[in-house]
């Protein structure tokens, strides 16, 4: 994974926000650094054969240093670095890149500028899990809901889920963690977990539960957990009606999807539109919906009896990478984007809403609707909530 994709990673998300514009501008100082370090230490090129009249350059570090800052490229670079420089402080002060939303009626954005990765409803108070942790919101008054005593400092949580019993599951950025009546357990090497980062969580509908860690999937008995998939990192675990169980993984270079039907498993990842897997759902005709991509390439992909297939852009997705995919009570689907916003549509009808049109934020990570229909939806810079949703024609 290149310095680039690792800066994104820590400071945040793409182009489209202040994290990304300082993750650009940050590589682009240490890319300079870097030459400029490595330049001072090789010897100096002479254009004679060494010997007797050689010609050795006796310049300085500082002067030899002086002279590479002058060259072209290196000009380029601080051109570049300035520009990436200015564009960070005045997006900062609310000068440029995002334009202002225009809130919709029924529409709100909630814990604006926080980072959402994953949503959870138990009982009447929905968990929001993110780069800075765990919070919670009262669903009803929309008062911060306080958390209970005892919560772990978690960061970079990636995915949360209430299983049966009514625990909630955390998978955060130094392992896994579950929540029970109010008391935290957070799980190490003593219950078989590696010191390893959390991607996935799911409980099947036998009862058991899976985990994915970047070491691999891993199946808690009660007791303990057992890897079951090595070297798969499996941010995305699903369950399909006919009781297949999808792992679907992220990794750029390493991801793919594969399917455990209690018996076998199987490897999907060449049927993809692109092989790293971000969100697994499954629609009420049965299709299996895979949301692909990395950076803006990418799409949806489908399984329906069988038939593999997929959509692009150019079908009405918002963007090339596929960031989540849901299916709300009308049977309409929302495909979020990586830096589009979320396209939603209903087989025929395409709209395509963005932080102009009153979204959050342009990278939707997770959405759910609440049995009154009141749709949320997890962005990089907040959580919008929308009491109601059209499908208006001039959408797309």
């Amino acid at each position: 994974m290149n310095i680039l994709v690792i800066a994104e990673e820590m400071l945040g998300r793409g182009p489209f926000t202040n994290r990304g514009i300082l993750a650009l501008a940050v590589v682009s100082w240490i890319a300079a650094s870097i030459a400029i370090f490595h330049a001072l230490r090789r010897p100096p090129a002479s254009t004679e054969p060494v010997g007797q009249n050689a010609v050795l350059d006796q310049r300085s570090p500082i002067e030899r240093t002086r002279a590479l800052l002058g060259t072209t490229p290196f000009r380029l670079m601080q051109v570049a670095f300035g520009i990436l420089l200015v564009a960070a402080i005045g997006s900062s002060a609310g000068l440029a890149s995002r334009p202002a939303p225009v809130l919709p009626a029924g529409w709100s954005i909630l814990h604006s500028g926080q980072e959402v990765s994953s949503l959870e409803m138990l009982d009447d108070v929905l968990w929001i899990g993110g780069m800075a942790g765990l919070s919670a919101i009262d669903r009803r008054t929309l008062q911060d809901h306080a958390l209970p005593g005892g919560t772990p400092p978690f960061r970079y949580i990636r995915d949360l889920h209430v299983d049966r019993a009514g625990a909630m599951w955390v998978a955060h950025g130094k392992g896994i963690a579950r929540m029970i009546g109010g008391r935290w357990e957070e799980f190490s090497a003593a219950q078989g977990l590696p010191s390893s980062t959390g991607l996935g969580v799911f409980e099947d509908r036998a009862g058991t539960v899976w985990a994915g860690l970047d070491d691999g999937v891993f199946q808690f008995d009660g007791r303990q957990f057992i890897r079951v998939l090595a070297n798969f990192g499996a941010n995305a675990i699903f369950q399909s009606r006919d009781g297949v169980i999808w792992f679907g993984s992220d990794d750029p270079e390493h991801g793919g999807l594969r399917s455990f039907d209690g018996h076998q498993w199987t490897n999907w990842s060449d049927r993809l539109a692109h092989r790293s897997v971000n969100a697994i759902a499954e629609d009420r005709s049965g299709a299996i919906w895979f949301a692909t991509g990395f950076s803006s390439s990418g799409g949806a992909t489908k399984v329906d009896r069988g038939a593999w297939s997929s959509i692009n852009q150019k079908d009405g997705l918002a963007g090339g990478k596929v960031r989540s995919v849901y299916e709300d009570h009308s049977g309409r689907l929302w495909f979020g984007s990586e830096y589009d916003g979320i396209a939603v549509t209903d087989r025929s009808l395409w709209r395509i809403v963005k932080p102009q049109d009153g979204l959050a934020g342009f990278e939707v990570k997770q959405m759910l609707q609440e049995a009154t229909g009141v749709y949320w939806l997890g962005t990089e810079s907040g959580l919008s909530r929308i009491e109601r949703f059209e499908l208006e024609r001039e959408g797309r």
